[in-house]
């Protein structure tokens, strides 16, 4: 079930809504892949995906070492609290 008071806490801000889109219906994405499909920096959108992984709404999967670059992976969570 979903918890709308969490996802409304949450799409409050729109790097948030679209990180949420970016999610839907996919397995774990890497940040690397979500900085490339939003335009955005690794930067900025760790820190909302820690947001939302905070308010249980995304999941941080794994994290893989990818030449230089960390690679971390995150999907949306399952809303039957498991």
């Amino acid at each position: 079930m979903i918890d709308y008071k969490r996802l409304a806490e949450a799409e409050t801000h729109p790097t948030r809504l679209d990180l949420l889109e970016a999610l839907e219906g996919k397995g774990d994405v890497s940040t690397a892949e979500l900085t490339q499909s939003l335009d955005s920096t690794t930067n900025h959108l760790t820190y909302h995906l820690g947001v939302l992984e905070g308010k249980g709404l995304v999941t941080f999967v794994k994290e893989e070492q990818v030449g230089p670059e960390t690679h971390r992976y995150f999907r949306l969570a399952r809303g039957d609290g498991a």
